[in-house]
């Protein structure tokens, strides 16, 4: 039968222990020792199990914990900085302020798991599971999940410039003011999550599909949605200048009071969009079917700088030579 170190409301057992005798202080260096044993195979190694006890302030940097086991742990300011917890299970684990600067969590399951105001940069969490994880005001820039699933998770404020999203599934999530600068998200699925206020200058959200997203103020110049789906999402008064939308669908997307100046839009289908008080000063590949499609009134200014409502043949969709 194969035994495990467990640590359990301070105290730490390994097999049968003796009832009268005092709880000893939980040697968390010699299991995480004892863990990388049984990882290496040997009879003498156990893997660790951890539920309900407090570590705070403890360190273990470039700590060896794949596939370990936290349940209701509490280890506020932890050092975990380049620790291999890939594979781990972490249930309602407590990790504010804690630092995981480039910890591998590759395939991790972390659930209710609370890493507010933690450093992750260059943190890997591919084919990662977040439910119901809180990463308010979290610093991760160049992170990297890749393929990662996230669900009903807090990502408030958090800094992720530069970070890799590529077919990340991201649902019912808030990025309220969240920093995407330059981060790359092809293929990535985003649905019914709040954008609301994300810096995302120059990310690349090509082949992407963002279905109910809450973009209200987004800041978004010169990103990339190359055949990307943003159906019924809502980016009323986003700043969505330069961007790329080549190929995109924006079906009923809302794009009341946007910034579209000097977009790109070949071969986007706008039927249904709201381009109602929207600014396309300067839009190229604009065609007169798109903007027939659309929504447009006196308020939109079409691509020659006029006035809405589009009307057909007025030319207005071309844009100004300078």
């Amino acid at each position: 039968m194969e035994r495990e170190v467990w640590a359990e409301s301070g105290r730490r057992s390994e097999g049968l222990a003796d009832s009268g005798t005092p709880p000893a202080p939980f040697n968390l260096a010699a299991a995480i020792a004892a863990h990388g044993a049984w990882l290496d195979g040997s009879r003498e190694g156990v893997p660790l199990r951890l539920r309900g006890v407090t570590l705070s302030g403890r360190k273990a940097p470039g700590a060896r914990l794949p596939k370990a086991s936290l349940q209701y742990v509490t280890w506020l300011e932890a050092d975990l900085a380049e620790a291999d917890l890939s594979e781990s299970a972490l249930e309602e684990v407590d990790l504010r302020r804690s630092t995981l600067s480039r910890a591998d969590l590759t395939g991790a399951e972390l659930d209710f798991v609370r890493l507010d105001r933690a450093y992750m940069s260059g943190v890997n969490l591919c084919e990662a599971r977040l439910n119901g994880c809180s990463l308010v005001d979290v610093h991760m820039p160049e992170c990297r999940l890749m393929d990662a699933v996230l669900r009903g998770s807090d990502l408030t404020r958090v800094k992720a410039a530069k970070g890799s999203f590529h077919h990340a599934r991201i649902f019912d999530c808030k990025l309220v003011n969240a920093n995407l600068e330059e981060a790359l998200l092809y293929h990535a699925r985003i649905e019914f999550s709040l954008l609301t206020g994300v810096a995302a200058a120059g990310a690349n959200f090509s082949s992407a599909h963002l279905h109910g997203v809450d973009g209200v103020r987004a800041e978004m110049p010169g990103a990339r949605f190359i055949e990307a789906d943003l159906s019924r999402s809502n980016f009323y008064r986003a700043d969505l200048r330069r961007c790329d939308f080549r190929g995109a669908v924006l079906q009923g997307t809302e794009l009341v009071r946007a910034n579209l100046s000097e977009a790109r839009f070949g071969d986007a289908n706008l039927m249904g969009a709201d381009l109602r008080g929207a600014d396309l000063t300067g839009a190229l590949e604009m065609t007169p079917q798109m903007l027939m499609r659309a929504r447009t009134d006196e308020t939109t200014i079409l691509p020659n700088g006029s006035r809405g409502p589009y009307i057909r043949f007025s030319a207005a969709e071309r844009p100004v030579r300078r």
